[in-house]
């Protein structure tokens, strides 16, 4: 019986709530921070008239354009009723609410690797994990960030019920609990298009049959997200930036440089910082030679995660998580000035954390076997 499993009820109700004390205790602080007006929330929030009454047009205007090249209505919906309920003078409500959905967030991160594992020691924790990696700041105590928290909320709601469905068939409500919460996680932010990637994932560690109805029940995921997609891709149009000074084979080792990055920075949280700029390049010549190491490293990771299929689902999904979920963000079209986010990993990192609890877990146990106590 595995680590944790074997913990009365009430001592796991117990340590869930500890979690999310020792989470609201780090994050308490960023409740009395000001606004960042230099960076975005004074776009979204004091220069935008949209968001200070709900009449009609001012909603049309909030669910037909885009806000600083994206597309979030709901997000946008979300600042229009703080406003109405507190104005703008006082920031704390904006932050008190970032942080209550980070708490929710990480509530359904608990749920959701425990449908998916049934082990209370993985999905404690990647719950803990997720709740107080310093990378995750930027995403928690930026009130502009408000769009990464609503559609992180929706996005798990989403594959929760996915959960649900493939565990019970006959319950097909869940399937379409699953296609609304996408839905509503795209409305907060395009990001979201990527769970049609992850319900894959899903079937792959459920050893689910890819038959004719499997193929169809998908259908709608991806109709969704194409549609979430191509939209998307129209409002960010005027964010893109064509004129980077990197060749095509340039471009893509910085791709996987970033990559590793994350991984790193997710692994040992040191120089985190607000912008990272891509790397210098020396006029008339090529980016650093050691660049090229980069889509080794990731070719490897990517052939040790097919590997490990022989073995373990585990490595395979948590490795897949990440990838899928933080494609879209590796500027693989550069959209911005800068070549990655702490962010952009708020979502994806839940891939990494499993794998890590999954990794800690199973040390445990080896050592508790193959170890003999001190005497």
């Amino acid at each position: 019986m595995s680590l944790l499993n074997i913990l009365k009820e009430k001592n796991k109700r117990l340590l869930f709530g500890a979690i999310l004390a020792f989470t609201l205790i780090t994050y308490a602080p960023s409740v009395k921070n000001d606004f960042i007006r230099g960076w975005d929330d004074g776009a979204y929030l004091f220069e935008n008239d949209y968001l200070h009454g709900f009449s009609a047009a001012n909603l049309k205007h909030i669910f037909t354009q885009e806000e600083q090249g994206n597309y979030h209505p709901l997000t946008m919906l979300s600042y229009a009723i703080e406003y109405k309920l507190f104005g703008i003078d006082n920031p704390m409500p904006y932050h008190i609410d970032n942080l209550i959905l980070h708490l929710l967030i990480i509530s359904l991160i608990f749920y959701f690797i425990f449908l998916l594992t049934k082990n209370y020691f993985i999905s404690f924790g990647v719950m803990l994990l997720f709740g107080i990696h310093p990378m995750h700041v930027e995403s928690v105590v930026w009130i502009s960030e408000r769009k990464d928290l609503l559609y992180t909320l929706f996005f798990l709601l989403s594959i929760v019920n996915y959960i649900k469905y493939t565990s019970l068939e006959s319950q097909k409500k869940y399937l379409y609990y699953s296609l609304i919460f996408f839905v509503i996680a795209c409305l907060s932010k395009g990001m979201a298009v990527s769970l049609a990637g992850i319900i894959i994932l899903i079937d792959i560690f459920q050893n689910r049959k890819f038959d004719k109805k499997t193929i169809v029940e998908k259908i709608p995921f991806f109709v969704i997200a194409v549609f979430f997609g191509l939209l998307a891709v129209k409002m960010q149009g005027s964010s893109v930036q064509p004129d980077i000074p990197f060749t095509v084979s340039e471009r893509l080792r910085i791709v996987n440089y970033t990559v590793i990055a994350y991984f790193q920075k997710l692994l040992a949280p040191v120089n985190l910082c607000g912008f990272y700029p891509y790397p210098s390049k020396p006029e008339n010549n090529e980016i650093a030679s050691y660049f090229w190491f980069f889509p080794i490293a990731v070719a490897a990771i990517a052939a040790i995660t097919l590997y490990s299929l022989k073995y373990t689902k585990i490595i395979f999904f948590s490795l897949g998580f990440f990838l899928v979920t933080i494609l879209l963000v590796l500027q693989i079209l550069p959209v911005g000035g800068a070549s990655m986010a702490d962010r952009y990993a708020y979502v994806p990192s839940i891939g990494f954390f499993l794998l890590m609890a999954c990794g800690a877990e199973r040390m445990i146990v080896f050592f508790k076997k193959n170890i003999p106590p001190f005497t």
